[in-house]
């Protein structure tokens, strides 16, 4: 059981950052086409808003337009873009926002995201979004993310593009390898 919700959280990771040839998605969007680029927009509310894009999917979710200049750049250098996840039962619930400790221009969200599992039960995730204010408004620069109740979080700083290249590679072949295993067993 642990192995599928270890499984299921790098597979929403994955989704949620993926290979893309699409240039960087900033250029997609004018100003005040969306509501979070606002600089007045809350923390929660650049979470919520981000989450919703994720959630929602489609190929105009411009969703990395919530990210930090920095992770823009690094997701462009390493050849991945936010990809949506296209989950529409998903849910997911923004808990609070809190000040990172003599970093005014820091902010921590905490969330609960919900996937739905094929037993009509869902299984949630607490995730933990680092944002950063920045010229634009608040940004998502990373999170941390509860795989298993008694265990460290995962944390994906999305501003250190080798170390996501890294994780993201790892988690691509374990899921090619669950494939393959998942494909095997059918026969």
């Amino acid at each position: 059981m642990a192995r599928s919700v270890q499984f299921v959280a790098f597979a929403l990771l994955l989704a949620a950052i993926g290979c893309g040839s699409k240039t960087s998605e900033v250029a997609n969007v004018a100003p005040g086409e969306n509501q979070s680029t606002s600089p007045t927009a809350s923390p929660t509310d650049v979470v919520s808003q981000f989450l919703d894009l994720i959630r929602r999917g489609g190929e105009d979710s411009n969703a990395g337009i919530l990210l930090t200049k920095k992770a823009q750049s690094e997701l462009k250098r390493i050849g991945r873009t936010v990809q949506p996840i296209g989950s529409p039962d998903a849910r997911f619930t923004v808990t609070r926002s809190e000040p990172v400790p003599d970093q005014p221009d820091a902010a921590l969200v905490h969330s609960i995201w919900t996937e739905p599992n094929g037993e009509g039960v869902g299984t949630e995730f607490q995730v933990v979004w680092a944002l950063q204010k920045e010229l634009s408004g608040w940004r998502i620069s990373g999170l941390a993310l509860e795989i298993t109740p008694n265990a460290d979080p995962q944390i994906i700083d999305f501003e250190d593009g080798q170390r996501m290249a890294q994780l993201l590679d790892v988690t691509e072949s374990e899921i090619a390898t669950s494939n393959d295993q998942s494909g095997s067993q059918k026969r």
